[in-house]
């Protein structure tokens, strides 16, 4: 599962949102990679002020990657946003 906590210029949103995930059974003790893209519309959100889904232009995104919601930082990456 891929969560994303969004720049800190974003108010008034949730702390993580939830963008995606894959469903692969693995026997015990294996692994496997996978890819989980989060596309260019999922680093927007719903602003109540403009009425439409705004990205925003600078700040750091957070990203999670974990099994379930409450285990839902496994893996944590920084991404600089600069449009």
């Amino acid at each position: 599962m891929v969560f994303l906590t969004f720049p800190e210029e974003v108010k008034n949103y949730p702390i993580r949102v939830f963008k995606g995930f894959v469903k692969k059974e693995l026997d015990i003790n294996a692994s496997s990679e996978i890819e989980i893209i989060v596309e260019s519309h999922d680093l927007s959100y719903y602003s109540v002020d403009s009425n439409y889904f705004v990205r925003p232009k600078t700040g750091k995104y957070k990203v999670y990657v974990g099994i379930d919601a409450k285990d839902y930082n496994k893996l944590e990456k920084e991404v600089d946003v600069n449009y």
